[in-house]
């Protein structure tokens, strides 16, 4: 295809010999949802390959495919974490399934309570992290 041949001011490139949609295909599958490592893969800029996604409704459907796979993948990693027992997987998946029971109140995150005052626990974070009441002198 000639450059003369492209009607001007169409923006972008259709898929061509360079780009053939079995080679984008072949770049989507696999990506989990990176638009990033398609293009790259491709040969081409990020935003030719959201021309060519925009353009063509099959390889956007495997473009979104691909980022429910991803999603699938990462869901069952924390699955896994959370049956072997990990603590921060546990916490991470009650924080966001249950915010309203297990969510973290915005003046615990950051240890200042709504007034403005830092609060008891913080103080005693800075203070130290084995810090404990009732550790005395030669306890050891």
């Amino acid at each position: 295809m000639e450059k003369d041949s492209m009607k001007k001011g169409r923006g972008g490139r259709p898929p061509t010999e360079k780009c053939e949609k079995s080679r984008i295909l072949a770049a989507i599958a696999g990506c989990h949802g990176m638009k990033g490592v398609v293009a790259a893969r491709l040969g081409v800029h990020r935003q030719t390959l959201n021309t060519y996604l925009k353009r063509d409704r099959q390889l956007m459907q495997a473009f979104e495919d691909s980022v429910l796979e991803a999603h699938d993948v990462a869901e069952s990693a924390l699955m896994a974490n959370i049956q072997a027992g990990n603590e921060r997987a546990i916490e991470f998946y009650l924080e966001r399934r249950m915010p309203e029971k297990y969510g973290r109140r915005p003046d615990a995150m950051i240890g200042v309570n709504v007034e403005g005052n830092i609060t008891l626990e913080q103080m005693m974070r800075r203070a130290g992290e084995s810090w404990e009441i009732g550790e005395g002198e030669g306890d050891e």
